[in-house]
């Protein structure tokens, strides 16, 4: 293709070229041919078609304009010297630019049916006997030029498309992440108003179940007789499990933001396991299961938050509990794996599916594992679970041979070292604590826990406001305030600050529906030295009451 690299001054210098450009609107005709005379005739015959003529005198000049620019047709010589119109031809047909150019030949000698097929490959659509007749030419370059202009329209409405859909598609892109922003802060501030809702609902539930958890443990040490102690033993269980549904609610709003701390310290498993047993062993003991704990001889020691450990291992143990037919066995082993420690909770009950054992652990997943119905609770336990564990390195797994094969669950978590100097000075405990002063506006939370420190051995009295609080220090002079926060009017936060403003030494330990890290922050900075969560853990409470 070497010849369309002439240089084209020389041809724009060359006589009977046409130097002068088309306009914008008129489509332009290539006329080759050696001799000017002829050139000049096709140019009036084609002078009423409205079409730009330009005259090249060789094929090297015809390839030069055809690199200048676009053209609707080429009416090519086919004998010139030099360069013929059929190599003109090829060299059009060659060019990625030129090669759907249409090219009639024009010829002043009969031509061979085999120099017609070659023009036709070349990409001749016609031919033309010199001497031309004028409307045979006019009416076949007016065709081309109505399909010249016709494929230009076209080019420009899919160039206008094109364009458009450049423009439609970043709108599109720009409406979708208006619309993604919209849905995420949406999704943001409709998790944000279920954390809130959860938070409020546990509070709120909290407050009714404190005085009956209260009730009931001051009436187990009061009624004499076997079936009022058995009536009392529900009321207890049930206050427990609706406490452990609320715990698990917030547990599930507190882990999936992030707002979890845990108290790490170094113990042995084992009393995380114990733990564990305590909380599951009321359901255990009501389905006559057998249970079975099995450990190496000697501690292995853990690094863990040792409640937050025991609330995953029982919320296994409990699941096992739940769908293990009556007079099951359970199996707790712990032992050592190389770094880690494993605890596994094996049962022998209904077992679990296997197209349900990927999504075990997902929130709110609630597989029917038994053939009567659901075995309650909210679904969140296993969750909860899997999330502590993470939180602590270690990893939780579930498997099952399937259903009627029982379920294994496999807690593991990082091995920990004993200090090497773990000493601590056994102080002796002082029952010294005898003046406690209840705040609280629930008369019935006030009362009943009152009778209950009584029980104990404790004086106490009950102030139902913040005012009424702050009026009675002077004449009681308690040791320790178990104030409620969420008084009318003067709010505990408030009276815990003027206490403390009155008497730096004396304890005030908060009792709230609230128990989020947010809530125990808050209360610490208003001068609370403990945190209580309603309903109160009698243990915990002894510990609370307990001296410095």
């Amino acid at each position: 293709m070497s010849m369309l690299k002439t240089d084209s001054s020389a041809a724009a210098a060359a006589p009977g070229v046409s130097e002068s450009q088309p306009p914008a609107t008129r489509a332009s005709i290539l006329l080759v041919d050696d001799q000017p005379a002829r050139l000049l005739s096709y140019e009036a015959i084609l002078l009423g078609l409205g079409v730009h003529c330009v005259r090249a005198l060789s094929g090297a000049q015809a390839l030069e304009r055809l690199l200048e620019q676009e053209f609707a047709a080429i009416l090519l010589d086919v004998q010139m010297p030099e360069m013929d119109g059929f190599e003109v031809a090829r060299l059009v047909r060659d060019h990625p630019r030129m090669e759907r150019t249409p090219i009639i030949f024009v010829t002043a000698v009969n031509v061979s049916e085999l120099d017609r097929l070659k023009g036709y490959e070349l990409g001749a659509i016609d031919y033309i006997a010199v001497p031309v007749v004028p409307e045979i030419l006019r009416s076949k370059v007016a065709v081309l030029v109505e399909l010249h202009q016709r494929r230009g329209q076209l080019k420009a409405l899919n160039a206008a498309l094109s364009a458009a859909r450049t423009r439609l598609d970043a709108e599109l892109e720009k409406v979708l992440a208006e619309r993604d922003a919209q849905l995420q802060a949406t999704l943001k501030e409709s998790d944000r108003r279920k954390d809130e809702f959860l938070a409020m609902l546990a509070h709120e539930l909290r407050n009714p179940v404190a005085p009956i958890a209260t009730a009931a443990e001051l009436l187990s040490r009061l009624v004499p007789h076997e079936n009022q102690q058995a009536l009392v033993g529900i009321i207890q269980r049930q206050a427990v499990h609706l406490g452990r549904l609320l715990d698990d609610l917030l547990d599930v709003a507190r882990i999936t933001q992030g707002r979890i701390e845990l108290q790490r310290e170094v113990v042995d498993v084992g009393s995380c396991i114990q733990l564990a047993i305590e909380t599951a062993e009321p359901l255990i003991r009501n389905k006559a299961h057998r249970l079975t704990v099995t450990q190496l001889l000697g501690a292995i020691h853990v690094r863990v938050d040792k409640v937050r450990l025991g609330q995953c291992i029982a919320n296994v143990l409990v699941n096992a509990a739940k769908y293990t037919p009556e007079g099951g066995e359970i199996c707790i082993r712990s032992y050592v794996d190389g770094p880690e420690v494993a605890v596994e909770i094996q049962d022998n009950g209904v077992g679990i599916a296997p197209e349900f054992l990927p999504r075990i652990f997902d929130l709110f997943a609630q597989a029917e594992r038994g053939l009567d119905r659901s075995q309650g609770g909210l679904g969140v336990g296993l969750t909860v679970c899997k999330q502590i564990v993470e939180m602590h390195g270690g990893t939780v797994a579930a498997s099952s041979a399937g259903w009627d094969r029982g379920a294994t669950f496999t807690i593991r978590i990082p091995r920990a070292d004993l200090p090497a100097c773990a000493t601590a000075a056994a102080s002796a405990k002082s029952d010294s604590l005898l003046r406690v002063l209840i705040v609280d506006d629930n008369r019935d939370a006030a009362d009943s826990l009152s009778m209950l420190l009584q029980f104990e051995g404790r004086q106490t009295l009950c102030a139902y406001s913040g005012e009424a609080a702050l009026q009675e220090i002077a004449g009681f002079d308690p040791q320790v305030v178990l104030l409620d926060i969420g008084l009318p009017g003067l709010d505990g936060y408030e009276v815990a600050r003027r206490l403390k403003t009155a008497s730096p030494k004396l304890r005030v330990i908060a009792l709230s529906g609230y128990g989020q890290v947010e809530d125990r922050q808050r209360s610490a900075a208003a001068g609370f030295d403990a945190h209580l969560v309603k309903p109160v853990d009698l243990d915990a409470l002894k510990r609370a009451l307990e001296p410095m």
